[in-house]
């Protein structure tokens, strides 16, 4: 339960004459950190031509496992804390980014 936070390598930049128009990234953790690797990818990904047209984040949640252990330890008697501590801990999210690519069209001579 307890995680160290290490550090998120950013996959590449597409590059190349056949990159796709549309690209879709997650960035995962709480909602600070994935705004903030968002953040620093979309820079790199603005000088390449893509642009973020919609995003949207997804709260962490426990597995459904972890879920019915602890119910089964509530009704035991010794999962209280256990679910205290899932109630106010939440597990990191995702933040879910799709961009778009859009060239500059160099103007058409007449």
């Amino acid at each position: 339960m307890f995680q160290r936070r290490q550090p998120i390598e950013l996959p590449p930049v597409p590059e190349g004459a056949d990159r796709p128009t549309i690209l879709a990234r997650v960035y995962p953790g709480y909602h600070e950190q994935a705004v903030e690797l968002f953040q620093q990818d979309a820079e790199l990904l603005a000088e390449a031509g893509y642009f973020p047209v919609g995003q949207s984040y997804a709260e962490g949640r426990y597995a459904s496992g972890y879920v019915l252990l602890v119910t089964l330890l509530v009704l035991v008697g010794i999962g209280i804390l256990l679910l205290i501590y899932m109630a106010a801990v939440r597990p990191p999210g995702s933040l879910a980014v799709t961009y778009e690519r859009r060239d500059v069209m160099p103007f058409a001579g007449r």
